[in-house]
């Protein structure tokens, strides 16, 4: 009877996980009182940009009860913030670039500040430079070599509101108002100058840049993926419609973490970009801002209820997708779809135990986690299931882990 107990709360945790979530889990918050809007991650802290109450450092070296180690006010509003070394450098609004010394987390204390001619929303650093997305004013980059006497030594303007910003190598890349990405060269730091745009349709915030792509969260447009491998020739590679506004965005591993407005977190697989597709979700009351990501780790803002909330993603790993021409490969070990027959190894469904008669064989369950089918060992004619987005749910015997889930792509 214990046996039977342990395998049903396995099923529930993996097909239910809590009623508002797929594949995701709370594992913390922390309350901040101040409505968060964004969060940079350095070993076991969360520095958080806390809109009017400045920046609020919380100690996260337990994930399930973070809390507040200490508080730096702040002349404007909070926006942004990154951390490098010692000091945190917070995009401060109508308040501008502020620079606070968090050596001591539980004491911090400003170094310095620059005045920037517009409004600060956003910061990058890189070495001896930060460059802001400066509201109407573009991008604004600012000498930070000696923190306690910044000063700016260039600007490039957009026509537009800027709110978004990422760095790689000489160029910079920065969302604006109207939903466009531009592309900024920032070699010579007193001179930037566009050398490259994408537009867009919404409102486009928060950005983040993997390999030759950068992720867009644009608004009520959801998540938009942009090939930048010609920063002269940018164009839309992919496009996922989240159900609430994309607020900001971090990538990990293929996946990318969506702070979604008042649809919580949405977590996207994009490793065919093309194809981009919700793999998870942790949908709470609230407004989600911001969010960093460590492994599988997501820590976000919610400036409705004021809270950083740690959550864990523990569903399918970026998985195999079916294309017409795909072939078996000699050492795949998991699940694969070819030519409508969803294959399975044995080794997903062989537990070598006499009493594996008690324990549920593998299926396949669709995106809101509700079985469509049993499979097994070999291949499984799935043909008659309608294309898109599954997980296989492989049970385990004796143990009390979750299950192991993994993704495939099924199409017509």
């Amino acid at each position: 009877m214990k046996t039977l107990a342990v395998i049903v709360c396995l099923a529930v945790a993996v097909s239910v996980g809590q009623a508002d979530s797929l594949y995701c889990r709370q594992i913390g918050r922390c309350i901040v009182m101040g409505m968060a809007r964004d969060a940079a991650l350095a070993g076991s802290f969360v520095y958080v940009a806390n809109h009017s109450r400045g920046l609020c450092i919380v100690n996260a070296s337990n994930p399930e009860s973070p809390f507040i180690a200490g508080n730096c006010t702040t002349p404007g509003w909070s926006f942004g913030v990154a951390t490098v070394d010692s000091l945190a450098y917070v995009a401060d609004m109508d308040g501008d670039l502020r620079i606070i010394s968090v050596a001591n987390p539980a004491r911090p204390y400003e170094v310095g500040s620059c005045t920037t001619p517009g409004w600060s929303y956003a910061v990058v650093v890189k070495e001896t430079l930060a460059f802001v997305a400066d509201g109407v004013a573009g991008l604004s980059v600012v000498n930070v070599a000696h923190p306690q006497s910044p000063f700016l030594v260039g600007n490039c303007s957009t026509g537009d509101s800027t709110f978004g910003v990422a760095l790689a190598d000489s160029l910079a890349y920065v969302t604006c108002w109207t939903g466009g990405l531009r592309i900024i060269s920032v070699a010579n730091p007193a001179e930037p100058y566009e050398i490259g745009v994408c537009a867009g349709p919404d409102s486009a915030y928060g950005i983040a840049k993997a390999g030759d792509l950068v992720y867009v969260a644009n608004g009520a447009s959801g998540l938009r993926i942009i090939d930048v491998s010609d920063p002269d020739s940018a164009y839309v590679v992919g496009h996922y419609d989240t159900p609430g506004q994309a607020q900001n965005v971090a990538v990990s591993d293929c996946l990318a973490y969506v702070a979604d407005g008042y649809s919580g977190l949405r977590v996207i697989d994009v490793s065919d970009p093309g194809n981009a597709v919700e793999v998870g979700h942790h949908d709470v009351a609230g407004y989600n801002h911001g969010v960093t990501v460590s492994g599988d780790t997501a820590y976000v803002t919610d400036s409705g209820a004021r809270e950083l909330r740690i959550i864990h993603y523990f569903g399918p790993s970026p998985g195999t997708e079916e294309t017409p021409r795909a072939r078996t490969r000699a050492k795949n070990f998991g699940p694969t779809v070819v030519r409508g027959m969803l294959s399975l190894p044995r080794d997903m469904t062989d537990f070598g135990s006499a009493k594996s008669d008690r324990v549920p064989r593998p299926a396949l369950l669709g995106a809101a986690g509700r079985k469509v089918m049993d499979l097994k060992p070999g291949a499984n004619d799935v043909r008659h299931v309608a294309p898109g987005a599954y997980f296989v749910h492989q049970p385990t015997a004796g143990s009390r882990q979750l299950a192991a889930v993994r993704k495939v792509v099924i199409q017509k």
